[in-house]
């Protein structure tokens, strides 16, 4: 009676694919993890570029406002601009007039941003010019500001000659 030997070329196949699957395996969670990471910051920037575009139609909301009002008081509405802007409300928005005689408002556009807008009425009563228009920060920046504790070479010398 022959004793038959297993054949080692099976084992090595079922080792290889075991491998294989779990390889597999690795890379599809991989991917399902960089498809989410890619689905939350494709939402995030979509409800940013929406909060901006809702805050330049609310701008300009706001700058027709103005406009109406500046064509209404006529030439002589530039020498009541306190009087007709300084802390006024339109659309929701506070209006102030500063030192330079520039009618400006902020309209938020999401948590951590504004639309800061400036205007100059024309000198004719007719009309203004927009002297700002940005978007900037909502907020200072509150980061931690501790001194990093980083290396910065070879600190100790000791037993090495000084060059």
């Amino acid at each position: 009676m022959k004793i038959k030997m297993p054949n080692p070329c099976v084992g090595i196949a079922s080792v290889l694919m075991v491998f294989l699957v779990l390889c597999l395996t690795l890379f599809g969670l991989l991917s399902l993890s960089s498809a989410r990471s890619d689905w939350g910051l494709t939402r995030k920037n979509r409800e940013s570029v929406l909060n901006c575009y809702a805050a330049d139609a609310r701008a300009q909301q706001v700058l027709r406002q103005i406009d109406g009002k500046l064509r209404q008081a006529g030439p002589a509405g530039n020498a009541r601009l306190p009087e007709l802007f300084d802390g006024r409300t339109v659309e929701n928005v506070k209006l102030s007039v500063g030192s330079s005689r520039e009618i400006s408002f902020t309209v938020p556009a999401g948590r951590f941003q504004q639309l800061e807008v400036s205007v100059r009425p024309g000198s004719s009563g007719r009309g203004y010019r927009v002297t700002r228009y940005r978007f900037a920060a909502s907020a200072a920046w509150d980061g931690d500001d501790r001194r990093l504790n980083v290396w910065q070479g070879e600190s100790s010398r000791e037993g090495r000659a000084q060059p």
